[in-house]
């Protein structure tokens, strides 16, 4: 099963270095959020991502931001959320919630494709 999200502690030079991960004490969050709910967070589908980008700072801690990299897959981020975000775990739940609901679809594709015909 692919992930719903991760943990990054570290910038991965000439790929992902622009939230600055290397400052000390500073790990940044990644949810993979769907196309909707990336629409009703930002405004603007994941598609358009590249138009936007050059106005966000992916620097800002506490902010929910699209992923650096992955924003155009619909994946969002946050450095350093605190308790105050309390829309991170819904957020994190919903996309658990789509995870199983991917995995029950390919499991009952491959179940499908084993049945005798």
């Amino acid at each position: 099963m692919r992930p719903f999200a991760t943990i990054v502690i570290r910038d991965m030079p000439g790929f992902d270095e622009d939230s600055n991960l290397d400052r000390p004490g500073v790990f940044r969050l990644n949810i993979d959020l769907g196309r909707d709910e990336f629409q009703r967070q930002f405004g603007y589908p994941p598609a358009k991502f590249a138009d936007d980008r050059p106005g966000v700072d992916f620097t800002q801690l506490d902010v929910l931001m699209p992923h650096p990299m992955y924003g155009r897959q619909a994946w969002a981020s946050v450095i350093n959320p605190t308790p105050r975000r309390q829309d991170i775990d819904q957020l994190i739940g919903q996309a658990h919630v789509r995870a199983k609901q991917r995995e029950n679809r390919r499991q009952h594709r491959n179940d499908r494709m084993r049945r005798p015909g």
